[in-house]
């Protein structure tokens, strides 16, 4: 139930991320050379980010990744 939650603030915290740097979710996906379905599947719920996409998209939105990681914790 924990880990369940931890990944529903991860995802919440990454589309947080997207929406304040003002980029879609095909704009952003091209910038990280991602597919725009893959980031879909991340910030659904489906799909758990690695730690390189983390960064890719601390790096992609100027949040950062300790950040992210404070916000799904």
């Amino acid at each position: 139930m924990a880990a369940e939650s931890t990944r529903h603030r991860l995802r919440k915290a990454l589309k947080a991320a997207r929406l304040r740097a003002g980029l879609t979710q095909a704009q952003m996906a091209e910038q990280m050379h991602l597919s725009q379905g893959y980031l879909s599947q991340i910030e659904v719920g489906t799909r758990v980010p690695s730690l390189r996409v983390l960064r890719l998209v601390a790096q992609t939105t100027g949040a950062k990744l300790s950040e992210l990681l404070d916000d799904a914790a």
